[in-house]
């Protein structure tokens, strides 16, 4: 699809193809309403802006749209749940201030892991 077509087609149908780069509903209803892009790079931009505007649930709303990466099913179904708790044992012990702290962090790192991701998307979803 060209930038012109996407720019061109009702909403609706936009949020659809922008859900097909992101997971986040709210993400692509900001994209939706954020057309006409006159660019790519004004397409990729948006796509940044209205990301790093998302409440956390959005951000985990996308991740859970996508399979775990390197995920295999065989392994997962024989893990047993205590082992996580056995391999960081730290961290049942770690302050609250500092075990909250990880989980922030991580949860920004893997936004910017999204971010990219839809970035490679939209480059896809929009032939130049």
């Amino acid at each position: 699809m060209t930038l012109p077509e996407l720019n061109a087609m009702p909403r609706y149908r936009a949020e659809e193809e922008f859900l097909k780069c992101c997971g986040s509903k709210a993400w692509a209803r900001g994209m939706a309403r954020r057309r006409p892009f006159s660019s790519l790079n004004r397409l990729l931009k948006a796509a940044g802006e209205i990301w790093w505007l998302l409440d956390p649930a959005d951000w985990m709303e996308a991740f859970r749209a996508h399979p775990p990466i390197g995920e295999r099913k065989a392994v997962m179904q024989t893990a047993q749940p205590a082992w996580s708790s056995e391999e960081l044992p730290a961290m049942n012990h770690a302050p609250v201030a500092a075990a909250s702290a990880l989980p922030e962090q991580e949860l920004r790192v893997a936004a910017q892991e999204q971010e990219r991701i839809t970035q490679l998307r939209l480059g896809k979803l929009v032939a130049p």
